[in-house]
């Protein structure tokens, strides 16, 4: 597995984003939000983000489904579940094969 990155949006501008993800050669973006919305930074919500990384030549990937957070009895348990060990597998065949950085 090549080594796998994590990178916070804050309230970064998507120039700041795309020039951090092009400085560390990222190829792809796993966004882990279960809800990938902002209100405050629209370019951060799933559909324009995804639409500014392929325009800029990197993949978006949503994998907030089976590993994103907020889950009824609390994510510890939740990580138990073949759901979430579903998603680290998929995570990691990513990063197998593509520089990735987790969002």
């Amino acid at each position: 597995m090549n080594e796998l990155f994590s990178v916070g949006h804050s309230t970064r501008s998507l120039d700041a984003l795309l020039e951090l993800l092009r400085e560390f050669k990222i190829e792809v973006v796993a966004d882990v939000r279960r809800w990938p919305v902002s209100t405050r930074h629209s370019h951060l919500s799933r559909e324009p983000l995804a639409a500014a990384l392929s325009a800029a030549g990197l993949a978006y990937i949503h994998l907030g489904g089976p590993l994103g957070g907020y889950r009824a009895g609390g994510y510890e348990a939740y990580m138990t579940t073949a759901e979430f060990r579903d998603g680290v597998v998929e995570l990691e065949g990513l990063a197998r094969t593509r520089r990735v950085a987790v969002l």
